[in-house]
């Protein structure tokens, strides 16, 4: 397929105009305070952009020596722990990711309204469903999608001349792939995964997603009922008898896995090309969707949504020098620079966007589906409290043949009611 330079919408003018106003803000702010050495702690939920993040402060300090930042980065699980015990602990941080509205809901109390930002009026249309509470308590750090990566010279090696787009074909391709001496298949057995991903598809694949959660609240909905909720529990069950040991791949073994080429397919999205070029430059990869259905309709999207938001402590004695920074990221080309082409994200904003060369060949091919309008969201910020530890559990259970998936459904149905009470 063809792939196209640019993505999103470019807004030049819009762009530099905060980008100007900005600068001279920051100028005169610096010349003020030059002498009052301040630190920023970053509590970073997206490993993969550490290096890139380090980056950007330190082109930000050249601006600004007398700011120092401390960044912390953990995976999903051990980041929302850290989260919570840090803020019990004393040790808030300064700046911290939000995965979206519910984490905006949980953590409103300490957030900064940044209604007043100058990017505000730039974020995706996309981006404003899970931060607007009132006011804006989250910037959009950017788009990211997932669906099937695969090894592209895996396929070449074994004879396969075009992704599946059918449960039929994708058997098809893993004998293929076998015959070829390759490992077919691997994925995230973790409860983050599989509530994630696993449960997501379910209500994206619903007619009014928003919908159906408020009444899985209420009583009213119900994935025991839902459309084409068996038949994709039924999916993942199958898939996980492809997986040695699923329950016991983590997301950093999954990645490592499949970066190293020990495996020719798993899930996951445009945030794993940052960890890909680090760990294997040469590695040749593109996305398709998971074809879970023989109906080739059904699978042809990919999820997409903005997942990272930060937010600014507002108790914070620091939090004007920390929304300068996060301003300086987003509206000043060298501050997007630093978004593109080294954190390798694709912009949740309209003043500037990323090429091909920049996302990589996984951003690529979202982009594509992107611009096709084939997406579904991502929900998990919609999910009630617990929901993500309690839901990628029930999951488990079923994929560890502790449950049928008559039984996970019932079970899904009745702790979403609970938590959401």
């Amino acid at each position: 397929m063809k792939k196209s330079k640019k993505f999103l919408p470019l807004i030049i003018a819009l762009a530099l105009m905060f980008s100007l106003c900005a600068c001279g803000d920051r100028e005169d702010s610096a010349s003020d305070n030059e002498e009052d050495a301040v630190k920023v702690t970053i509590l970073n939920n997206k490993i993969e952009i550490e290096s890139g993040l380090l980056n950007a402060t330190k082109a930000y300090q050249n601006t600004h020596p007398n700011v120092e930042f401390e960044i912390v980065s953990l995976v999903a699980e051990p980041y929302n722990a850290e989260l919570k015990t840090r803020f019990a602990g004393g040790e808030k941080p300064d700046i911290f990711a939000l995965s979206g509205y519910s984490d905006m809901v949980l953590w409103k109390d300490y957030l900064e309204d940044l209604s007043d930002q100058p990017w505000t009026n730039d974020m995706v249309d996309i981006a404003y469903n899970s931060i607007d509470l009132g006011g804006i308590y989250g910037m959009p750090l950017c788009v990211e999608g997932g669906a099937y990566m695969y090894n592209k010279t895996m396929f070449e090696n074994a004879g396969i001349e075009s992704v599946p787009t059918t449960y039929s074909e994708l058997l098809a391709c893993m004998k293929k792939l076998e015959a070829a001496g390759y490992t077919p298949l691997i994925n995230d057995g973790s409860s983050y995964g599989r509530a994630y991903y696993g449960v997501n598809y379910v209500i994206a694949m619903q007619k009014d997603p928003l919908a159906f959660m408020a009444g899985l609240a209420d009583g009213t909905t119900s994935f025991a009922t839902a459309p084409l909720a068996k038949e994709i529990m039924e999916y993942w069950q199958w898939e996980s008898t492809q997986i040695e040991n699923m329950l016991s791949i983590d997301f950093l073994t999954q990645v490592s896995k499949f970066a190293n080429e020990e495996v020719a397919i798993t899930f996951g999205g445009n945030w794993n090309q940052a960890s890909f070029d680090e760990i294997n430059p040469n590695l040749k990869v593109g996305m398709f969707p998971v074809p879970m259905f023989e109906d080739a309709s059904k699978n042809d999207f990919m999820l997409a949504g903005v997942t990272t938001y930060w937010g600014v402590n507002k108790e914070s004695a620091v939090k004007d020098v920390a929304k300068d920074f996060m301003s300086w990221l987003v509206t000043s080309e060298e501050g997007q620079k630093f978004i593109t082409s080294e954190m390798l994200l694709i912009p949740a904003f309209t003043n500037f966007s990323a090429t091909a060369e920049e996302i990589g060949p996984l951003g690529s091919d979202l982009a594509e589906y992107i611009s096709a309008g084939k997406v579904k969201n991502f929900y998990a910020a919609f999910y009630p409290e617990g929901g993500m530890q309690t839901f990628g559990e029930d999951m488990q259970k079923m994929l560890a043949g502790a449950a049928t998936v008559d039984e996970l459904l019932v079970t899904l149905d009745n702790d979403w009611k609970r938590l959401a009470g």
